[in-house]
């Protein structure tokens, strides 16, 4: 098998009730991902889908095609370390190969941030993550979800499903996920990171 270049784990709930909630717009990303390539995914081991693949040879010249995996944990969010361990096992690789596209209430709707590594934020699919394979050096794409309003559970927030008026601001965000991915992909982590990391200015009033 040919050495594996990336592997994108978009974190996510697998129950129906789950579909396009706040906690599963990395699930969103993965299957525009999926769409664009031409990848169907596939169950692997009860734990995750996923799908091993070269990638369109429309991206790029075909002898310079990096090879990837896609998955969407079936483990649920708070278990995204088993899902990640199993695919870098089963692909061995090291963290700093894996990309982590995940919901950051912290970051308004419609924000991404590109990170090389760090902490969890709180995050528990980020802690599992990281107490499973005891390293923090892996990218993380950061999808903005925020802010929870005053007076709401968090955890009541991030499982609810988004309002008509904000899709327009999720869809573009998951676009534009998707297009950072692409960045890492052909441009290299440091090019993605100063394109998505520029500082948003607040609206005007």
């Amino acid at each position: 098998m040919d050495t594996l270049d990336w592997l994108f784990l978009g974190l996510g709930n697998p129950e129906d009730k789950y579909f396009n909630t706040r906690h599963n717009v990395g699930w969103l990303v993965i299957d525009k991902l999926a769409a664009l390539w031409g990848i169907k995914l596939n169950n692997y081991n009860t734990a995750l889908a996923c799908y091993p693949s070269r990638i369109s040879a429309t991206e790029k010249n075909v002898a310079n095609l990096p090879r990837i995996v896609i998955a969407k944990p079936l483990t649920y969010v708070n278990d995204s370390g088993l899902a990640a361990k199993i695919l870098i096992d089963k692909y061995n690789i090291t963290a700093n190969q894996m990309v982590v596209i995940y919901d950051d209430f912290a970051l308004p709707l419609g924000q991404i941030r590109i990170r090389p590594k760090g902490s969890s934020g709180g995050h528990n699919g980020l802690n599992s993550i990281i107490e499973t394979l005891g390293n923090t050096d892996f990218v993380r794409i950061r999808l903005g979800i925020g802010p929870v309003p005053e007076g709401r559970v968090t955890k009541d927030f991030v499982l609810s499903r988004f309002e008509k008026e904000e899709l327009p601001k999720v869809e573009e965000m998951v676009n534009c996920a998707t297009e950072a991915v692409k960045l890492v992909l052909f441009s290299g982590l440091d090019k993605a990171m100063n394109a998505y990391n520029k500082k948003v200015e607040p609206e005007s009033l």
